[in-house]
């Protein structure tokens, strides 16, 4: 069920809190009639984020997750890859990986569109990495870019979806959508993302009121740095004492364990809820 309230339909703050009150209570009894069931991992539906990212991102935690999302994929789940300006100077790699020409052509089409659209507010997307991706090592929006597509593993792309639009099928999806976190993760939640892995170089406390985001960090010192922040540590691909598909099935597994209600996210337990909603007024790179 869903309740709209309106703060001067209400007749004001104090009435439209006890009015929404009134109307979560009502929605008790049928919340109470949701029990969890057993279902099968090609359920899941796994949002894949980065920021705060550094020279260690493209070469531990993204490629980790990019191996989770295949274990995804493999088992018949759902993986959303997004944040296109951080396509730029990768799409080639992604359209080569197109199920067909038609997905090939919407995938440039992802790139070309947010092209235009910071045009015509008058940026461009070479302004993408920040000043706290340069400082971390990531020279230009091309090396950003090649560790950023890592998140979505090595299957093919299966299709595209506009922001907070559902994906057409399983598989990899794109999803058009900004790279500022904030709006991002919201936007793949909103296309039906149960689960979201957010990796890491330089640390983030970001969660979802809806759906648990884990975050994976890059590199040891940020995951020793932020204990009850981030939830898995990639560093160890940078030590040398765990490969890349190792760790890639740790996140899986954690994956399924957060997803069966078996352990919460740091974000979770902290009751991290930020996000903000996309507007095409503005442009978020």
């Amino acid at each position: 069920p869903v309740h709209w309230l309106g703060v001067q339909s209400a007749g004001g703050t104090a009435q439209v809190v006890s009015k929404g009150l009134a109307a979560v209570k009502e929605m008790l009894p049928e919340v109470n009639r949701a029990v969890r069931e057993t279902i099968p991992a090609s359920e899941i539906v796994l949002g894949l984020e980065c920021g705060g990212s550094d020279g260690f991102s493209g070469l531990s935690a993204n490629p980790a997750l990019g191996h989770a999302a295949d274990l995804i994929v493999r088992c018949g789940g759902t993986v959303i890859l997004s944040e296109v300006p951080e396509f730029c100077g990768a799409e080639h790699v992604l359209a080569l990986r197109s199920r067909d020409a038609d997905v090939a052509r919407e995938v440039y089409g992802l790139v070309d569109w947010y092209k235009k659209y910071a045009s015509a507010v008058g940026t461009v997307l070479d302004e993408n990495p920040s000043p706290g991706n340069i400082d971390g090592g990531l020279l230009n929006i091309t090396i950003k870019s090649l560790g950023a597509i890592a998140k979505g593993g090595t299957t093919r792309v299966e299709g595209t979806t506009e922001y907070s639009e559902p994906p057409k099928g399983k598989g990899l999806q794109l999803m058009q959508g900004p790279g500022y976190d904030q709006e991002s993760v919201p936007g793949m939640v909103a296309s039906g993302a149960n689960v979201v892995v957010f990796t890491t170089g330089r640390g983030t406390t970001i969660g979802n009121a809806i759906c648990p985001v884990l975050k994976l960090a890059s590199n040891t010192p940020v995951f020793e740095r932020m204990p009850d922040d981030i939830d898995l540590d990639a560093g160890p691909i940078i030590d040398g004492t765990e490969t890349i598909p190792q760790v890639g099935q740790r996140v899986f597994d954690r994956v399924v364990e957060v997803a069966s209600g078996q352990k919460l996210a740091h974000a979770e337990i902290h009751k991290h809820r930020e996000f903000q909603i996309w507007a095409e007024q503005s442009v978020s790179l």
